[in-house]
């Protein structure tokens, strides 16, 4: 049985892990590309739901604002996304990757994986992890809508779901990524 104390050292820790390994892409990976992971999972979601709005990526990716705006920047300056408005509307953003951002999505997915791989070798029941990680978040979720509804949440409080194990699958549809064909919080 879980107690209190037990729980808040499990977050706790998954928090902690979560940080060790986004550095280690970052290290392993990333440094030589000049990007950071919040750059490479902001292209990741944009190249998996073209063209998506600013606010979903936000979501989808647990990310500020403020950490979105120096993302698109830099994948702007790279050319890899390019920012549209839609007819009529002045506010709403929508992201969408050019053909170089697709390309380097994919070309970049290899070896983050590889890095997963390695890191997930030698962890005693790995194939269960995603799933149970899932869950949790999925809790959290709900816990987040259910705030929602009974209280005023400040504007972009909300929890996501960053474990979508097709992240890197760029040519597959989002309703495939998503068990029984349900479109997530961020596609609605």
């Amino acid at each position: 049985m879980v107690t209190d104390v037990d729980s808040i050292g499990v977050v706790s820790q998954l928090v902690r892990t979560t940080s060790v390994l986004r550095s280690h892409v970052e290290r392993t990976v990333l440094r030589g590309e000049g990007l950071r992971w919040a750059d490479v999972d902001t292209l990741q979601i944009i190249c998996v739901r073209p063209p998506v709005a600013a606010r979903a990526v936000v979501t989808e990716a647990g990310i500020s604002r403020a950490r979105l705006a120096e993302s698109v920047v830099r994948l702007v300056d790279r050319g890899l996304i390019e920012q549209v408005l839609p007819h009529g509307e002045r506010r709403r953003v929508l992201l969408r990757p050019t053909a170089d951002g697709v390309a380097f999505a994919t070309r970049i997915a290899t070896p983050v994986r590889e890095q997963e791989r390695i890191l997930l070798e030698a962890v005693p029941g790995a194939d269960g992890l995603l799933e149970i990680l899932a869950a949790l978040a999925g809790r959290a979720q709900e816990l987040a809508t259910e705030a929602h509804a009974s209280q005023r949440v400040p504007r972009g409080a909300t929890v996501t779901s960053l474990l979508d194990p097709h992240l890197f699958d760029i040519a597959q549809p989002a309703a495939a990524r998503h068990s029984g064909g349900q479109a997530s919080a961020a596609e609605r």
